[in-house]
């Protein structure tokens, strides 16, 4: 038997139970779960492993014929409340669960996906009324479904959130979940949205919070109605919603769009918003930017006329969420449109990051790149990364660079790092300082 995999099949397992509890379905396909479980259920076959449950009848699944979908609902929520009350079963025992769970959790979450909001309304009500699961499995169960609710009918969810009595969902899980529901509902009325919260103000949740919600929402349909409310509210901090809108638009379009509104916004209170207040935001945009690729987002760039320091904004940002393939690309591009410290400090730290993450990435980009000050920028950072790891090779890269004090000064702190657990890497450390030394 092989131990190491029996562990990544559990482990596995695990997670796919987790996800319908913990709302990962909005970013896991089912047929993707699927897939892995069958690649499970032939390792375990291989392994001489029974795909199977202590008692199979009991855990096997039955398909109900749809008689009404309200009745299908109700279904469903004992399906669920059983499926719970075995998984705590499982975690007292000190259980994993099998293929079997894993076959009623994906069933349970394929007919969750397909409720309609007043589906989940009877669903909600039955969670509400189970017996037999721990208030912490209840309160999960009512969180993601009323995340559900939200997304389909916020008005409705609004309604059962914020309503007199125990709440069916408390803490800061009630909060994020109002707010995600008036959101929804601005996004596509908010003039209704806003009149609802005047009428029904929530008190454990400030008047601002709220509004900044019905901004952010409105955004997703409506950028110019959305920079408009931001005064008409009187949002004190505007820069933050701002942020949050700019990180969340969808394609370049709406960058350009946005990008416009945000100059004018700005431009009304220069002395408030022209100066590091608006770079921040234009720093929000860059995560669009470098996901876009870098043919279309150097594009972009170059359409959108941005000022040099518009440019020095986003760029560092850029290459920190650029892919690993493109980051190269985009080094390269700022050595030709950023200048002076700003950029080696921006190479500096991308660098890093990327050698973090994909060193032998960097270290095929950097043997390629031209030479110039941007290329020195990045050696500097990559032997200074590499350093604690593999000093040899950090020393190596060091020694590329043109003499001088960049030279000396990377040389250095590839010396200060290098390890010094035995007397073999003392006495390379102190050959190599007495070959290469520096002032």
């Amino acid at each position: 038997m092989n131990p190491p995999m029996r562990k990544s099949a559990a482990i596995t397992l695990l997670i796919v139970a987790a996800a319908i509890w913990i709302g990962w379905v909005d970013r896991v396909k089912l047929s993707e779960l699927r897939a892995e479980r069958q690649r499970l259920v032939a390792e375990s076959a291989e392994l001489g492993i029974r795909p199977a449950g202590p008692d199979d009848d009991a855990f096997r699944i039955t398909k109900r014929a749809r008689v009404d979908k309200l009745a299908e609902a109700r279904h469903l929520a004992d399906d669920i409340i059983a499926l719970a009350r075995d998984l705590e079963w499982l975690k007292e025992s000190g259980g994993q669960p099998d293929i079997a769970i894993q076959d009623r959790i994906l069933d349970a979450l394929e007919r969750f996906r397909a409720l309609d909001a007043d589906q989940l309304m009877v669903m909600i009500a039955g969670f509400q009324a189970a017996v037999g699961i721990g208030d912490d499995m209840r309160g999960t169960i009512l969180s993601f479904a009323t995340a559900e609710l939200a997304g389909q009918n916020p008005q409705a969810a609004l309604a059962l959130l914020c309503g007199s009595g125990n709440p069916i969902v408390s803490g800061p899980t009630r909060m994020s979940q109002i707010l995600k529901s008036i959101s929804n509902w601005a996004a596509s009325d908010p003039a209704a949205a806003l009149a609802w919260l005047r009428a029904n103000p929530p008190e454990f949740i400030d008047t601002e919070s709220m509004e900044r919600a019905v901004v952010e929402g409105t955004a997703r349909s409506d950028l110019k109605r959305a920079l408009a409310l931001i005064g008409e509210l009187g949002i004190r901090e505007p820069g933050e919603t701002l942020r949050k809108i700019a990180g969340n638009l969808r394609d370049s379009g709406e960058r350009t769009q946005f990008l416009r509104l945000a100059k004018e916004f700005a431009a009304a209170d220069p002395g408030r918003y022209g100066g590091e207040e608006m770079m921040g935001v234009l720093r929000s945009l860059a995560a669009g930017v470098a996901n876009d690729g870098y043919a279309q987002g150097s594009r972009w760039i170059a359409e959108n006329n941005l000022t040099d320091r518009e440019i020095a904004a986003m760029a560092g940002s850029i290459g920190h969420f650029a892919r690993s393939d493109e980051k190269g690309r985009w080094i390269e591009w700022m050595a030709e449109n950023v200048s002076g410290e700003n950029r080696d400090g921006m190479i500096d730290g991308i660098v890093r990051n990327w050698t973090q993450g994909d060193h032998r990435a960097a270290g095929e980009w950097l043997a390629a790149a031209p030479d110039g000050p941007a290329k020195n920028a990045s050696v500097a950072a990559f032997a200074k990364t590499v350093a604690p790891h593999n000093p040899q090779i950090a020393a190596q890269w060091a020694l590329t660079l043109p003499p001088g004090d960049k030279r000396n000064e990377t040389l250095k702190a590839v010396y200060k790092q290098w390890p010094l657990d035995d007397p073999e890497s003392r006495a390379e450390r102190d050959a190599f300082m007495t070959a290469h030394p520096v002032d």
